[in-house]
């Protein structure tokens, strides 16, 4: 047996829910709320780390990260992915970011201590103080830390300059035209104006910002665009399928469950949820089956019987509070409609799964934002 197997002082999910509460008041103020995947609970304690890693080593990294890049973070906007990476003691965080309706999501979708790991994505490096790459160095060694060092090219915008105007200028095209994700063009652009300021460059750095803000706009347009549309998301538990549908334009969701294999020999034309998926297009089904979030845009007439659906679900269940798939869940996990105002907040603060969604529809519920008048 393994000594890392032997260590008794792992994380926990109170560890967890503790860290999530202090990420949070970390991010408020740019309207991100962090979360942890089950993927990143279940690897977080996990063998291939080597070396176990330690809360005091996730507090440090979601400290620093929130301030040395909290906000060109935000700046990605919805369906960025990136990742968090501490140089120090090589953790790795990838993350992705979910606009709800409200506020972005950043969901920590895994965890691992790797050195030099590799990613296509973004990357928000955590460090110490700036130690110069000197000659002969290899690209990966942990003895530097320069902003000048390509640690993982691949996926670079190759050739952006900053030393004049013009360098900058073309390299603002090089980046529009590269055929990246908006989230990379993003941070390409934030990375090249950090080093414009770095070397004095203001006016080159200030072509860089013009074009951050227009993306910041754009990032804005997608997000409004995302509050008329209906998303439906199906996870496979042990023993059941839930599918969960909202309208992004309100809060809270609606969750239908139903028995398993509806695609294979546990069709029932009875269940509830099989009754739902019978009504949505075959696209729609084979997205969700593959675990994709699908988001269903109103003017799209492709997907028609899903929006319709959609809609019936949402409208039928925000209006009058019901939701039959989930009768007596609120008294289950210890919520109450006969709870203050006060009380749900610190429940839905404090608590995660069942119980924090519980909290925070009753609380909803409570405010009047999801009774239809």
């Amino acid at each position: 047996m393994r000594l890392f197997e032997l260590i008794e002082n792992n994380i926990t999910d109170k560890d967890l829910q503790q860290l999530e509460t202090y990420a949070d008041r970390l991010f408020a103020s740019l309207g991100i709320d962090v979360e942890f995947s089950r993927h990143f609970k279940d690897r977080v304690n996990d063998p291939r780390n080597t070396k176990p890693i330690t809360m005091a080593e996730l507090t440090r990294l979601f400290k620093q990260i929130y301030k040395q890049h909290g906000k060109p973070i935000a700046q990605l906007g919805p369906d960025a992915e990136a990742v968090m990476k501490d140089m120090r003691t090589d953790v790795n965080v990838p993350f992705a970011l979910q606009w709800d309706g409200k506020e972005l999501d950043l969901v920590a979708k895994t965890i691992m201590r790797k050195p030099n790991f590799a990613t296509p994505n973004p990357e928000f490096a955590v460090e110490g103080k700036r130690i110069p790459r000197k000659k002969g160095q290899p690209a990966g060694s942990k003895k530097h830390s320069d902003l000048y060092t390509d640690e993982n090219p691949k996926g670079t915008i190759q050739g952006l300059k900053f030393a004049t105007v013009k360098d900058a200028e073309a390299s603002v095209n090089k980046i529009k035209s590269s055929g990246k994700k908006h989230a990379h063009k993003i941070q390409a652009a934030i990375a090249m104006e950090q080093r414009a300021k770095a070397a004095g460059k203001k006016s080159a750095a200030s072509v860089y910002r013009t074009y951050i803000n227009q993306m910041k706009k754009k990032t804005k347009e997608m997000k409004e665009s995302l509050v008329e549309a209906y998303m439906m998301d199906l996870n496979q538990n042990e023993d059941m399928l839930v599918l969960k549908v909202k309208d992004t334009d309100q809060k809270g969701h609606v969750e239908i469950r139903g028995k398993k294999n509806y695609e294979t020999d546990g069709y029932d034309p009875k269940d509830p949820l099989h009754k739902v998926l019978d009504e949505l297009d075959p696209a729609t089904v084979a997205k969700l089956y593959g675990g994709e979030e699908v988001y269903l845009n109103p003017k799209n007439s492709r997907t028609a019987p899903a929006i319709a659906k959609a809609k019936e679900l949402t409208t039928e269940n925000f209006a009058d509070g019901k939701n039959p798939e989930r009768k007596g869940l609120s008294k289950r996990v210890g919520v109450s409609q006969k709870m203050s105002i006060s009380q749900l907040k610190k429940i839905a603060k404090n608590s995660t799964g069942e119980r924090r969604k519980m909290a925070q529809w009753n609380l909803n519920m409570k405010r009047g934002r999801l009774k239809k008048k």
